[in-house]
């Protein structure tokens, strides 16, 4: 019996598709399909590119939405897969919220005193910074997973909300639900958080070396024991500057100044062009962790560096005095 050639295979294949009902996209659709496919996955399409694409699968007919539905749909399984892979770190946040639970209920004490800032507070912090240390080290690997696939979730987004646009069926509106609940798993942990730190970023640059370190450091301790970052203000920093320097040249040491005009931390704040809430100061040393411990072990400076009430920080030094100032909006 002769085997049948080629083209009588090619030719079954195609009556058998028909006679089941299936539909199959032209040669040159399925390169079109292709193409835009192709570009829906590109890390750099616009907003617009993306919309075209969009579009020219839906134009394509029931192939084309076909290959957009299966697109959207394994991205949408692909990141949700990402949120979902975030590591365990159960006993580790629950050390470190007893810990935190630790210091704030020091700080809450009446008659703090140094002794108890040294003898808990002290020891708390090491346990605490060293059980942050870890969590993060844990989570850094995964949240830079998450960081892309973030981005790419909103690139999805804009993918169907463009099938929203052209579709005449539910397909798109489908998915919806399904993108907010990916999104919310690939949300950041404290947003806030994070674009105070850009914006921080971005002032350092303007403000001296030596502060920056210092203003750092204090932001560092704070989220750790749960608090909110401090934006750096560089107005407050040109007053704690200006006490500092104050300080050392007229040799003295103390929150109100004997020179006019500077009286008070609310007088050099304003004289700077700003407001302040608080102040610590600290002689003995140009090092800037010196002034930072030595605040966090003296009762008055440890609620103040920690008070929840405060949202921008400077800091200034001139030779070993140091100026810490806090505003509030």
């Amino acid at each position: 019996m002769s085997r049948p050639g080629p083209l009588l295979i090619v030719l079954v294949g195609l009556l058998a598709g028909r006679a089941g009902g299936d539909s199959v996209a032209p040669a040159t659709d399925q390169d079109a399909i292709r193409a835009a496919v192709a570009m829906l996955r590109t890390p750099k399409a616009t907003a617009k590119r993306l919309e075209q694409a969009v579009c020219e699968l839906v134009a394509l007919g029931e192939p084309g939405s076909a290959a957009l539905e299966a697109y959207v749909d394994r991205e949408l399984t692909r990141l949700a897969a990402v949120g979902a892979a975030r590591p365990k770190t159960a006993a580790l946040d629950e050390e470190i919220e007893t810990l935190r639970d630790t210091l704030r209920e020091l700080r809450g004490e009446a008659d703090l005193s140094k002794d108890r800032l040294r003898s808990v507070g002290l020891p708390a912090l090491e346990s605490l910074t060293a059980a942050w240390a870890k969590r993060e080290a844990a989570l850094s690997p995964w949240r830079a997973r998450r960081a892309v696939a973030a981005a790419q979730a909103e690139r999805l987004a804009l993918v169907v909300t463009a099938w929203q646009t052209v579709a005449t069926a539910g397909e798109a509106q489908s998915r919806t639900g399904r993108l907010a609940e990916v999104q919310t798993g690939l949300a950041p942990d404290d947003p806030e958080a994070i674009r105070i730190g850009a914006e921080n970023e971005r002032l350092a640059g303007s403000l001296p070396a030596d502060v920056v370190p210092g203003m750092t450091a204090v932001n560092a301790i704070r989220q750790t024991c749960g608090l909110s970052p401090l934006v750096f203000d560089p107005k407050l920093c040109a007053a704690a500057v200006m006490h500092s320097s104050d300080m050392e040249r007229h040799g003295f040491f103390a929150h109100e100044s004997p020179l006019p005009g500077r009286k008070s931390p609310w007088d050099r704040a304003k004289l700077a062009g700003t407001t302040a809430s608080g102040e610590n100061i600290f002689m003995g040393s140009a090092v800037g962790s010196d002034a930072i411990k030595a605040w966090f072990l003296s009762p008055g400076h440890h609620k103040n560096m920690f008070g929840d009430g405060h949202t921008r920080q400077g800091l200034g030094r001139a030779g070993k005095h140091w100026t810490q100032l806090f505003g509030a909006e």
